[in-house]
């Protein structure tokens, strides 16, 4: 069975909870399209990219 993920359709990243989804869409949508590192530290593609980091 796959995952259900959330999109922020502003600026494509994923999510694994609607509610951060829709925290980072209404940053986005307010803040002229940046990204708020608090909100996209918990978005799939930052937590893949923190799996394959070199410690």
């Amino acid at each position: 069975m796959e995952e259900k993920l959330f999109k922020c359709d502003i600026c494509g990243l994923h999510y694994r909870e609607e509610s951060l989804a829709r925290q980072c869409h209404d940053w986005c949508a307010t803040h002229d399209g940046s990204c708020n590192v608090e909100i996209t530290k918990h978005s799939v593609e930052a937590q893949s990219k923190s799996k394959f980091s070199i410690k």
